[in-house]
């Protein structure tokens, strides 16, 4: 079973390959827990045009019970959603040690 992907784009119009590494990156956060139902993540471009031009990641994950949220920016949207996504995972990890505790 898959888990549903939300993406939303701020300020810009996301391309399809864009779409398409953010749901095969995210997808693979259920190999981390298995109680993961959905995701809705935020691409935000901030400051377009201009020399302090932000790529912006939010990621929140849907679990059974519970919500986990990350945010980060990068100089491409690849970069945050990769950041955003690795912060995700050292939090699914440690969720997952304090369960079984």
């Amino acid at each position: 079973m898959g888990m549903k992907i939300n993406i939303q784009s701020v300020g810009f119009t996301a391309g399809q390959q864009l779409l398409d590494f953010v749901e095969e990156k995210t997808g693979k956060l259920l190999r981390f827990d298995d109680t993961l139902m959905g995701a809705n993540v935020i691409l935000r471009l901030e400051n377009a045009n201009t020399k302090e031009e932000r790529h912006m990641a939010e990621i929140t994950l849907e679990l059974r019970g519970d919500k986990q949220f990350a945010s980060k920016n990068g100089a491409t949207f690849e970069e945050a959603v990769a950041e955003t996504l690795d912060a995700l995972r050292s939090q699914l990890v440690r969720r997952k040690g304090k369960i079984r505790d």
